[in-house]
């Protein structure tokens, strides 16, 4: 986790989106992978607990489980929800949005696991390796890449159309590109 406290911290030049203060009833903790607290200007990811916390999502279990976790806090067992945002608290007790601890980036009003698109393509035949990225030059758009087998992949029409019967519309890629590898370092 990055230290954004202390020596040459300075609010006022970072650029910091502030998320204020919890609401009433409401208690925001800020935990490490470990889920221990973090202390003030140190990144962590944002849980939330409170009466007026719902106790799951309806008919799905398994995001349930991933996302509403039981804490043990001071001998008292809680029921928090894990947000998979990543932010810290400055030094003056605002919380600071800093961004997503998971692949979830914000496109066409939902959000979006680029690890899914990656998945679902590397679901089709002779689909070697695959990355989504959102890019931000104008207005937002998903570019797929991926590595193919020519011999058994079809290529970019039958990418897309494995997407288009496994993935919701806002899900689409904007462009799909095939490329010959990946770039790697010796490490």
């Amino acid at each position: 986790y990055k230290v954004l406290a202390g020596e040459g911290f300075n609010p006022d030049t970072q650029d910091l989106r502030s998320i204020g203060f919890p609401l009433s009833g409401l208690r925001c903790l800020i935990l490490d992978r470990a889920r221990r607290p973090v202390a003030p200007g140190l990144e962590g990811e944002l849980y939330l607990i409170g009466p007026t916390l719902a106790s799951g999502y309806i008919n799905s279990q398994a995001m349930t489980r991933d996302s509403f976790i039981m804490l043990d806090l001071a001998g008292e067992t809680v029921c928090a929800y894990k947000t998979g945002d990543a932010v810290m608290q400055t030094p003056q007790g605002d919380i600071v949005y800093l961004g997503r601890i998971d692949k979830q980036v914000k496109f066409r009003g939902y959000r979006v696991d680029l690890n899914e698109i990656r998945d679902c393509c590397l679901a089709v035949p002779g689909v070697k390796e695959a990355r989504a990225l959102m890019l931000r030059d104008g207005a937002a758009q998903l570019i797929l890449y991926a590595q193919t087998d020519a011999q058994q992949c079809e290529g970019q029409a039958s990418i897309s159309a494995h997407l288009q019967r496994v993935l919701p519309a806002y899900m689409q890629p904007n462009q799909i590109v095939l490329v010959d590898a990946f770039p790697s370092t010796r490490s």
